[in-house]
């Protein structure tokens, strides 16, 4: 769940971030009188149409940032940032979606594992309690029975594998659930953000989303070192990466492990 958000808000990034270089590109035909230049007006046209289709705005749109000296303005850059913050909002409002889904099924899932869990357990015990019986019997006994003391360890054993198994898959349930919650915690976090407009807040409210980074408020000692220990590895290997020269500095990804790692 955690890569698909990651390779969603990449894609969005990918795209609108591709809106930068065609207005590069429409720019550079505008001459010094503020008008297209001869034989690339079809060109400027396709740049325009292009742009609009990724913000799923008009033409008409994209022709309103053009300032007086006829190129596009930074008014289409806040138009950009605009459009792919709710582009990403859409993106993670389904995700939201799938996780409220996710989180009730994986309830029921806890539930069902806790009730077996429970049952085994008592099982186990009373197996534990037979043998201690026939331990305390054997011990008085001048005939001691210990094929019947073999055979309820044997049982015993097998139970207890059992609920080794039943004990794995609820903490399993229970860490689905909990990641759930944090994404669903994360979402709402992103929405306050983002209507607040306060740019460092909006960015660390998507990295906590992104990477369903786990709040301090909600996240016990341990869980934060264990995820504080994930990050750091996450931007230490990125460091190396960029370094080796495997991957560029300015690779949104590099920004990304470096914000997470200090969240």
């Amino acid at each position: 769940m955690e890569k698909s958000r990651q390779n969603s808000f990449g894609s969005i990034d990918t795209e609108y971030d591709s809106i930068g270089t065609l207005k590069e590109q429409y720019n550079s035909l505008i001459d010094e009188n503020g008008k297209v230049k001869t034989g690339y007006e079809d060109r400027a046209k396709v740049i325009k149409e292009k742009i609009a289709e990724i913000l799923g705005v008009e033409v008409s749109a994209v022709d309103q940032t053009i300032n007086k000296h006829g190129e596009l303005s930074d008014s289409l850059d806040k138009l950009v940032e605009k459009k792919k913050l709710e582009a990403k909002l859409d993106a993670a409002y389904d995700s939201y979606v799938a996780a409220e889904q996710k989180k009730k099924e994986a309830i029921d899932a806890q539930t069902k594992a806790y009730e077996e869990m429970q049952t085994q357990m008592g099982k186990v015990q009373e197996l534990r309690d037979k043998i201690a019986q026939v331990v305390e019997e054997n011990r008085t006994s001048e005939r001691p029975d210990t094929t019947k003391l073999s055979e309820l360890q044997q049982e015993l054993s097998v139970a207890e594998g059992g609920l080794s198994d039943l004990q794995a898959a609820y903490k399993q349930t229970s860490d689905v659930t909990g990641s759930c919650q944090t994404q669903i915690d994360n979402y709402n976090n992103l929405i306050t953000a983002s209507t607040k407009g306060n740019a460092k807040e909006q960015a660390d409210a998507w990295i906590m989303y992104q990477q369903n980074l786990k709040s301090a408020s909600s996240s016990t000692v341990e869980e934060l070192q264990i995820q504080k220990d994930k990050t750091q590895s996450a931007w230490t290997a990125m460091q190396a990466a960029v370094e080796n020269g495997s991957i560029k500095s300015t690779d949104v990804r590099v920004s990304e492990a470096k914000r997470a790692n200090e969240c």
